[in-house]
């Protein structure tokens, strides 16, 4: 009977293991695209900065431009919500990390809970 107990035990082991191989390769598929997006992000918040930087120097130059003085307040504006976007996407990322490192962990402990479960089977007397 203890041997049918940790079968099954081992059964529903192999479950929460295959569940947890399911998740990683989920999060694993996904990080590429997370990374992908980032990319862009900071791209564009790199570009957004620059250009900001351009036109803020103009201002400097042009002290009484209040066209320009608009400008560079709205380019500010967007390398601000650029940079706001990249680190979005960044802690998206350090998020999806964290569920890698999560799973691999589960899985590393469902790996150990079935060698136990298997040795504790191999040396179970079998009683007729």
């Amino acid at each position: 009977m203890r041997k049918l107990n940790s079968q099954k035990e081992i059964l529903e082991l192999n479950t929460q293991l295959n569940k947890a191989n399911i998740s990683l390769e989920k999060e694993i598929s996904s990080q590429q695209d997370l990374i992908e997006d980032l990319e862009k992000a900071n791209e564009k918040a790199s570009e957004s900065a620059s250009e900001s930087k351009k036109i803020s120097l103009e201002l400097t130059k042009n002290t009484g431009d209040s066209k320009l003085a608009k400008k560079a307040s709205r380019a500010a504006n967007r390398a601000v919500k650029d940079a706001r976007t990249a680190l979005k996407w960044n802690n998206k990322l350090d998020d999806n990390k964290d569920g890698i490192k999560d799973y691999q962990k589960d899985i590393k402990d469902i790996n150990q809970q079935l060698e136990e479960l298997k040795s504790k089977i191999e040396f179970v007397p079998n009683q007729q």
